[in-house]
């Protein structure tokens, strides 16, 4: 149980490389970085807000919830489950989880498709 919470207290926690491989992929990577620019720029972290950035994301690339969902997932806590991801995005908070998606995002930023 307290490996499974590992990540709300540690930001050097051990990435699953399996689920890196499966879900931090090539055509995962520009969604990723479209989501981490609308973190960026976004006043907070609200339930309602961040399911407005995803959406608009998936609606205007034609992907699935789940897809961007289980990337950004990876990049925040290192393993395929997790709680929501809305919540882990308010509860990790907004300057790490930007930390972190960036520490992944170079993980696979050279990833073929």
């Amino acid at each position: 149980m307290a490996e499974a919470a590992e990540f709300y207290f540690r930001s050097d926690f051990a990435v699953d490389e399996k689920a890196a491989r499966k879900h931090l992929t090539a055509a995962i990577k520009e969604p990723v970085e479209a989501l981490l620019a609308k973190l960026e720029s976004s006043p907070e972290l609200d339930e309602k807000s961040l399911e407005e950035m995803f959406k608009e994301i998936i609606t205007a690339r034609r992907i699935k919830l789940g897809a961007l969902a289980q990337a950004v997932r990876v990049s925040l806590t290192g393993r395929a489950v997790s709680p929501g991801i809305y919540e882990v995005l308010k509860l990790v908070g907004k300057e790490e989880a930007l930390k972190r998606i960036r520490r992944a995002l170079s993980k696979y930023k050279d990833a073929r498709a």
